[in-house]
């Protein structure tokens, strides 16, 4: 069955950056199983994989603007230091999970901890960066009507043992 829209797809990747070190991958874990057609995978990626059959490996390299968007400037932000008033307290380099006004997700990057201040980065880490990607489709099927209503995979709607089948 071929990748198109209102399919479930199942891959395996792995993410380097321009000098070759692997920033991400799922080989050795679970894969990553996505709803085809609806913005769930890096855009670049759903590119390179529509139209082709499970079975199918790819390499693909994705500019900023096909990956995880250029660099906002806006996007590096100070708050005041009583924002991080719960749990541990802010160090260099921490990653939060937030939710925008919008309820859209968002991770963001500690950049520096003054005693009245915390500078974050909320652009995605891989921002602005020229990724290579290796993509192997294991697996595609039709996805269910609730599935596609939903806009999601459910995971009961058919076992990661089957679908990979």
């Amino acid at each position: 069955m071929r990748v198109d829209k209102d399919r479930v797809v199942a891959i395996d990747y792995t993410i380097r950056d321009v000098d070759g070190s692997v920033v991400e991958s799922t080989v050795g874990a679970k894969p990553f199983i996505y709803l085809h057609g609806y913005d769930q995978i890096v855009p670049g990626i759903e590119t390179a994989v529509e139209g082709r059959n499970a079975g199918t490996s790819l390499e693909v390299a994705l500019s900023p603007i096909e990956a995880y968007g250029e660099r906002d400037p806006a996007a590096v932000l100070t708050l005041p230091r009583r924002a991080f008033a719960f749990g541990d307290p802010p160090e260099v380099g921490d990653l939060y999970r937030a939710r925008r006004p919008d309820g859209r997700p968002v991770i963001f990057t500690v950049l520096d901890v003054t005693t009245e201040a915390v500078v974050i980065d909320a652009n995605h880490p891989l921002a602005g960066k020229t990724l290579h990607v290796h993509v192997q489709i294991l697996s595609v099927r039709a996805a269910t009507s609730e599935e596609r209503r939903h806009e999601h995979v459910h995971p009961d709607a058919t076992s990661s043992q089957e679908l990979l089948a």
